[in-house]
């Protein structure tokens, strides 16, 4: 018996599925259809980048100074000398 997969996939023009997940088949499949309700919004790149920065701020993360930063520049170009 063949083995059944269920996913969920996006209708891209009258003929193309978008699957949401890679299934371990090749060649023809049979394919039933049933329309789900819209999937929720994606947030936007600010949302986005505002989480990494509030997730940043909870774990203490500190950025490198401009000072430490040039100094590894300099350190860098250093070796590049001898």
């Amino acid at each position: 018996m063949n083995d059944t997969y269920i996913t969920t996939a996006t209708l891209s023009g009258h003929k193309t599925l978008i699957l949401d997940d890679v299934l371990p088949v090749t060649g023809r499949v049979r394919v039933t259809i049933e329309q789900l309700s819209e999937a929720p919004i994606a947030p936007t790149f600010l949302v986005k980048l505002q989480a990494i920065h509030q997730a940043l701020a909870q774990s203490g993360y500190q950025p490198r100074t401009p000072e430490a930063i040039n100094a590894q520049i300099r350190a860098e170009r250093e070796c590049w000398r001898n």
